[in-house]
């Protein structure tokens, strides 16, 4: 909100008594494209449209240009508070306008902590761009460990030894432990990514922008898998990847993914034809390694735990959201597959659509 008139440059973070009037402006302008503009008793209220509900934000802290904002939607940049000692968010589409009303007005900071607060949080909205300019400055060379992965992995499955995930769990070969090295420079890179999110050193729309949605699934897709053949290697099977195991990183990543399709279009989504060279499910060798143990302990006992996994492989090949190095003959899941149907019954053989499958190879299209 912004009074009107000659004092323009005021920026009003918070007043109880305008409030009321501005909250219904704000919900009027959630059904637009754009910000709106309404005049009323000498205050000019600018509005954005939102697509967050209040209750998704809980507020901490009380210095001025200061605070914590626990949300997963990262819409604010600052908290504040306003004249009122109410505590306030920035949004930083309301920052953008606000510096261009600095730039442009005769605009006194002297004795005011709000505007003081304000000019803080505005140039520390600078900041993020540049730290994202350098970021893909970073994912440039970092693509060359990348693709230099990309290429172990197709080594691994001409040699005919189960595919990268196998491979690299085994450390065999001099190839498995360079390709550790370059799964450690990647890990670290995209550490380094989310430890910029989370401390809002990063534009708020950093998250949803196509070329990092798309490098961060990549690097999952690739990476992940080599994750959790170190872990099964390390913990000799001991622990579970899925609840102990999983690192921050693929978790934040993935779940930037899973927002980012949430915009897009039943039109945008991806209808495959083919198999891909990377599995979807970046957890798949998870899943894996957790049915090899539960068949270990027998079909009774974990009868309903590889009765879903059966049924979750057997929707990943009808989508076409399967590798095909997987069905390599000497991969853990086939490993897996070998064991499983011995010791199923001619019942389940004449019932089951993965055995109809395997058995036909048809998963191969």
């Amino acid at each position: 909100m912004f009074p009107a008139g000659e004092e323009v440059a005021t920026f009003l973070v918070s007043c109880r008594f305008l409030l009321p009037r501005a909250w219904e402006e704000s919900l009027h302008a959630s059904s637009l494209n754009g910000f709106t503009l309404k005049e009323d008793d000498d205050v000019l209220y600018v509005a954005f449209p939102s697509f967050h509900r209040i209750e998704d934000f809980i507020v901490t802290g009380s210095e001025y240009g200061e605070g914590n904002i626990q949300t997963g939607n990262e819409v604010f940049s600052g908290c504040l508070k306003g004249n009122d000692d109410q505590l306030a968010l920035v949004h930083q589409g309301a920052l953008k306008i606000f510096l261009h009303i600095m730039e442009n007005t005769d605009f006194k900071t002297k004795d005011d902590p709000v505007k003081l607060a304000l000019l803080s949080v505005v140039k520390n909205e600078n900041t993020p761009s540049v730290d994202a300019s350098n970021l893909a400055i970073k994912l440039s060379k970092k693509n060359c460990t990348r693709v230099e992965l990309e290429w172990y992995k197709e080594c691994c499955e001409r040699d005919d030894i189960g595919g990268y995930y196998d491979s690299f769990k085994n450390q065999n070969d001099k190839k498995d432990i360079d390709a550790n090295g370059r799964r450690l420079k990647l890990g670290e890179f995209w550490d380094e990514i989310i430890e910029m999110w989370e401390s809002h050193a990063l534009p708020s729309d950093f998250r949803t922008q196509n070329k990092w949605v798309n490098a961060s699934m990549t690097y999952r897709e690739l990476v992940e898998p080599l994750d959790i053949a170190y872990y099964y290697r390390k913990s000799e099977g001991m622990g579970n990847y899925l609840k102990d195991g999983r690192p921050h990183r693929h978790k934040v990543l993935q779940k930037w993914l899973e927002e980012k399709e949430k915009t897009r279009s039943a039109a945008g989504q991806i209808v495959r034809t083919k198999l891909p060279f990377l599995i979807p499910d970046s957890c798949f060798w998870a899943h894996v390694e957790e049915a090899l143990k539960d068949l270990k302990e027998g079909l009774h006992q974990r009868k309903g735990n590889l009765q879903k996994f059966e049924d979750y492989v057997t929707k990943l090949i009808n989508d076409r959201n399967i590798s095909s190095y997987v069905f390599l003959e000497r991969s853990s899941f086939m490993r897996w597959w070998q064991e499983y149907k011995q010791v199923q019954s001619p019942e389940w053989k004449l019932a089951s659509p993965l055995y109809k499958i395997m058995e036909s190879e048809s998963w191969k299209g």
